[in-house]
């Protein structure tokens, strides 16, 4: 989770990054939606692309739907309505903010900041990265060939191990809370040796590419958590002999644009089309496990609700989605598709309890 921030820390920040970014030209035109919480009275703020190309669109898409649960402009008082709390509960998000940290002609990223209310008061940061000419996400294994990103790898496991060894080291374990620490620490430093960073946070800048992993401890044991995060950043010159085509082309401009891999498989991403040519659907695919599994939503244009997939990847490498039911008990459709090239899906969506097919082309 986001270390705490006060208002007026996060306003220098906001300083910084303005005067740093002015001094380069942005890409794309960034507004803000903004709100002021019914109950708080916290300030809300997301970004907006107001830029008129499919990029920019697609990136406003998967913000709204990865974040705000809807699609843009599909609501009725409020942008932030689907995930401020319900009346009566105290769940939800209670502020919201973000920062941009690079807009080039190649990608823009940015983190999406905030605060949640469950059991307790919790800050997030959601950092999301996506390329310029797509609009699609980024993620770090489409940047690198197999072998840089296991050499990336070991660097990055070499300097979070020394990290926590020099920590250890130095506490006084006769001490309750340095022991408490000892064995949180310890624990994480056996699941560090062997981090693949498959759940790590890429956070890309105009000149580094930064590596997060979130706080060995839980948030209720942030207080024995002196380290916080590991944050592993490394300039994009010395990565060079690390990266792929596309890799090259998005951090270093030496090659000309090379779409992401090109092989017949699922991708991270947003795919939008329509059911026979006629019934909007947004796709979300958030992530994919190595067992094939993946996590996935939909929206319909109308009505824009957010509705789970439970996914089923079979072995011609085709995937069934199931449209969950609000308890997660019914199916209410079956999306099967199959890749036929990058971020480009074809099928057919069928009702369970009939036999009629519907044809569907995602992109």
């Amino acid at each position: 989770m986001m270390k705490k921030t006060t208002r007026f820390s996060f306003f220098i920040i906001c300083l910084v990054l303005a005067w740093h970014n002015f001094g380069n030209a942005q890409h794309f035109s960034v507004s803000s939606l903004q709100g002021i919480h019914p109950v708080n009275k916290e300030y809300f703020s997301f970004p907006l692309i107001t830029d008129r190309t499919d990029a920019a669109r697609r990136i406003n898409t998967w913000l709204h739907g990865t974040i705000l649960e809807t699609l843009p402009g599909k609501f009725n008082r409020s942008p932030f309505e689907r995930i401020w709390p319900r009346k009566g509960s105290p769940q939800g998000v209670t502020m919201l903010n973000y920062l941009v940290y690079a807009n080039n002609t190649r990608y823009i990223s940015m983190d999406i900041i905030g605060k949640y209310s469950g059991t307790s008061l919790s800050s997030f940061s959601i950092i999301q990265n996506f390329d310029a000419k797509s609009g699609q996400p980024i993620n770090l294994e489409d940047l690198f060939t197999r072998k840089g990103l296991q050499e990336l790898q070991q660097l990055v496991i070499k300097q979070r191990t020394d990290r926590i060894d020099r920590f250890l080291a130095s506490l006084d374990t006769t001490n309750r809370v340095a022991a408490e620490q000892y064995t949180i620490y310890s624990d994480c430093l056996s699941s560090i040796k062997n981090d693949k960073l498959k759940y790590d946070e890429l956070l890309l800048t105009n000149s580094s590419l930064k590596i997060i992993r979130r706080r060995c401890a839980s948030h209720t044991g942030a207080a024995y958590d002196d380290p916080g995060d590991f944050e592993n950043e490394f300039d994009l010159s010395r990565l060079k002999p690390f990266l792929n085509n596309y890799g090259q082309y998005l951090l270093t401009a030496s090659s000309e644009y090379n779409t992401k891999k090109e092989e017949k498989n699922m991708h991270i991403g947003l795919y939008q089309g329509k059911i026979d040519e006629q019934h909007a659907i947004h796709l979300f695919v958030e992530k994919i496990y190595d067992d094939g599994l993946v996590r996935a939503f939909c929206f319909y244009d109308n009505p824009a609700r957010k509705i789970d997939l439970q996914a089923l990847k079979h072995q011609d490498g085709s995937y069934e989605f199931r449209e969950m039911g609000k308890n997660h008990r019914t199916t209410a459709g079956i999306f099967r598709l199959k890749p036929v090239s990058s971020f480009h899906l074809k099928g057919k969506w069928s009702m369970p309890d009939s036999s009629a097919t519907h044809m569907i082309d995602l992109h």
